[in-house]
C-alpha cells in the first residue's frame, strides 16, 4: 500500500507595503515548497490559516494527500465540513475521512471580525441576479483576480477590473478586488476547477474576514439542477468560520432563465456583462462562442436584440447559422431556450441548429 502524501503548510506571514496588504503560506508537497498568497489594495488581509486548509482540501482528497497545517485550527469548523465529505464522496468517489490537521500556535493577526455583507461579483447572470434581487443587497463586492482571469493576461485583468468597478460605483458599491495565485499553485492546479472554485472563493471571503462578516457566493444552478459542481447549496455553507464569518449560498431558488428575465430590463446589466471564458480583448464578450450566443439568445428572448456588453456583434441569425453543431450536452438547453423564442427568423435559425446537431449525434449513437 502507498504511503499518502503529506503537504505541510507554514510560514504564515503578513505583510503591509505601501497600499498593498498580503498574506502568505508556504505548501510543501514532495516535490516542492512555494507560497500561496493573497494581495489587495482595497483591503487590509486576515491571516486565517483555515483558508488554506479550505484550499487545499478538495486537492488533497483528490490525490488521497494529508495537509499539515502549522497554526491552530477552529475545531467547530473542522467538525463542520464532515457533512460535504458524504456530498463529495457522492459525486466523485472521493474518502470519507477529512484529511486535514491543525497544530501549533493560534495565529492573532487577523484581528476583529468585519462588519460587511459580500458578495462574491463577476459580472455574470448569477451575479448581477443576486446584487439586484436579494432581499438584502450585499454591502461590498469582492473580485479575486487570478481565478477567472490568470494573474499573467496583465491587460484582460485591468479591462475587467474597470468594467467591474464602473459597474459597483453605479450600483453605489465598494468592489473590493483581490489577486491571488492559488491557480497557478502545483497542489491546486492539477484538480479540475469545477471542483474546487467554491473552496477557493471561500478561503477569499476569509482573508478578507477582517472587513467581511458574511460572503455570499452567487449560484451557478437551481436546487432542482442534479450537478455535481464546486460551488453548491449542499457545501458552501460548510466553509463558514464560527464567529466570524458566515458563507451562503445565494440564488439556488431560482433557475438560470427565470434569472435572465428579472436582469435583461436593467440597462446596467446589459452594458456591463461578462459571461465569456474566451475573449481576450477589451471587448469582454466575443459575442460568438456557444456561452455568448445562449446568452444573446435568452436576452433576444427578453425582447433586447442589442445587449450593449456584446458590442460589434454579427446579427444572432447570421451568427448561428455559421455553427457547424452545438456540444451535445446543450442541445437540450437549446431546445429548451427555443421555447422561449418568439421572433420567427430567429426561431427558424436556432431550429435548423438544434437538428444538425441532433443529427450528429444521433449518427454517433448508431456508429456504435
Amino acid at each position: 500500500m502507498t504511503r499518502a502524501a503529506t503537504w505541510r503548510v507554514r510560514g504564515f506571514t503578513t505583510e503591509e507595503r505601501g497600499d498593498r496588504s498580503r498574506v502568505s503560506a508556504v505548501v510543501e508537497g514532495p516535490k516542492a515548497a512555494e507560497a500561496i498568497w493573497f494581495e489587495s489594495a482595497d483591503l487590509r488581509l486576515s491571516l486565517v490559516p483555515e483558508a488554506w486548509a479550505a484550499m487545499l482540501l478538495l486537492p488533497a482528497l483528490h490525490f488521497g494527500a494529508r495537509v499539515e497545517v502549522e497554526a491552530a485550527l477552529d475545531r467547530d469548523w473542522l467538525e463542520g465540513l464532515r457533512p460535504a465529505l458524504a456530498v463529495w464522496r457522492r459525486w466523485w468517489d472521493y474518502p470519507a475521512e477529512l484529511p486535514l490537521q491543525g497544530g501549533g500556535r493560534l495565529l492573532h493577526g487577523s484581528g476583529a471580525p468585519g462588519e460587511f455583507v459580500g458578495q462574491c461579483f463577476t459580472g455574470g447572470v448569477d451575479s448581477f441576479f443576486t446584487l439586484l434581487h436579494s432581499a438584502d443587497p450585499a454591502d461590498v463586492l469582492l473580485y479575486v483576480q487570478g481565478f477567472d482571469v490568470a494573474l499573467g493576461d496583465v491587460a484582460l485583468a485591468d479591462h475587467v477590473e474597470t468594467s467591474l468597478r464602473r459597474a459597483a460605483n453605479r450600483l453605489g458599491r465598494r468592489l473590493l478586488v483581490l489577486r491571488s495565485n492559488l491557480r497557478e499553485h502545483p497542489a491546486f492546479r492539477r484538480v479540475n476547477w469545477e471542483r474546487t472554485h467554491g473552496a477557493a472563493l471561500a478561503a477569499a471571503g476569509m482573508v478578507a474576514s477582517g472587513t467581511l462578516r458574511e460572503l455570499r457566493i452567487p449560484a451557478s444552478y437551481a436546487h432542482g439542477d442534479q450537478i455535481a459542481w464546486g460551488s453548491h447549496w449542499e457545501t458552501d455553507h460548510v466553509w463558514s468560520l464560527p464567529g466570524r464569518l458566515a458563507v451562503v449560498h445565494d440564488g439556488a431558488e431560482t433557475v438560470r432563465p427565470a434569472k435572465i428575465r428579472q436582469i435583461a430590463h436593467d440597462p446596467l446589466v446589459r452594458e456591463h456583462l461578462r459571461v465569456c471564458w474566451e475573449s481576450r480583448g477589451p471587448e469582454l464578450n466575443c459575442a460568438r462562442c456557444e456561452k455568448c450566443l445562449r446568452t444573446r439568445v435568452a436576452f433576444a428572448a427578453c425582447g433586447h436584440d442589442e445587449v450593449p456588453a456584446f458590442a460589434g456583434a454579427v446579427p444572432l441569425h447570421v451568427q448561428l447559422d455559421g455553427v457547424k453543431r452545438l456540444p451535445e450536452h446543450l442541445v437540450f438547453v437549446w431546445e429548451e431556450l427555443l421555447g422561449r423564442v418568439t421572433e420567427p427568423r430567429l426561431r427558424q435559425t436556432i431550429t435548423r441548429l438544434v437538428a444538425r446537431s441532433s443529427a450528429v449525434s444521433a449518427r454517433r449513437d448508431s456508429a456504435h
